[in-house]
């Protein structure tokens, strides 16, 4: 039997893994997060994790971003992904941002009597580089109009997305979005569904958590629950 071009490719080039984790768990004090998993993910893959609160996604995300690094068992970054960066979108980032901005305040030796803090504009100070590489996606995220204005005063679905914008800017290996749509209005999270589809045709590997089946991307290609 004849073999095409493309069957040979896919026989003599297998996909290399991105990543793999034999047998890990973790525990927060003392109690199990994580239990036993055994994954590879195979690049040019897009990944979703689905799970209730305190399923363990977040801690999972926070081992593979690098954030976490007390767990039992094995984790292993292929060769992109050890020389690449991993960019951790989550809400927690956000909040540190923000809580940080409040401490360092100085409004009262200001003839204003404000301080703007952190601008938009600091966290996504390039925006030629990511109009070069999502051309689309600018307009989609609207974050012209917010460039001047603080974090502070975002909400929170323009905090999402000047924190998308600010990771996607270091050109990620892998970018992981903790629950992105969470807490949106019905508007919103259209808009950012649109920009995800452009994100993750062109990002190498995405990972989505998510609580609802109903947010995975139509361009996720494996589920994780």
């Amino acid at each position: 039997m004849g073999v095409s071009l493309e069957e040979t490719a896919t026989v003599t080039e297998p996909a290399l893994p991105l990543l793999q984790l034999e047998n890990l768990s973790m525990s927060y004090r003392a109690k199990p997060v994580l239990r036993g998993i055994n994954w590879t993910w195979l690049a040019g893959e897009h990944w979703a994790v689905v799970g209730g609160n305190g399923s363990g996604k977040s801690s999972l995300a926070a081992v593979l971003s690098g954030e976490q690094s007390h767990f039992a068992g094995r984790f292993e970054r292929g060769r992109r992904l050890a020389s690449g960066s991993t960019a951790y979108v989550c809400f927690e980032r956000g909040r540190r941002l923000c809580e940080r901005d409040r401490k360092l305040d100085c409004a009262e030796f200001e003839s204003d009597a404000k301080d703007t803090g952190t601008r938009v504009r600091d966290l996504v100070h390039d925006m030629a580089a990511l109009h070069g590489r999502f051309p689309d996606l600018l307009p989609k995220l609207d974050l012209e109009r917010l460039l001047d204005r603080g974090l502070r005063y975002l909400s929170t679905g323009e905090m999402r997305k000047t924190l998308l914008a600010n990771a996607l800017l270091n050109d990620p290996e892998l970018l992981i979005l903790d629950n992105p749509l969470d807490g949106l209005d019905a508007a919103t999270q259209t808009l950012l569904k649109e920009a995800l589809q452009d994100i993750m045709a062109s990002c190498p590997a995405v990972l989505m958590l998510c609580r609802d089946l109903d947010d995975v991307p139509a361009a996720c290609s494996h589920l994780l629950v």
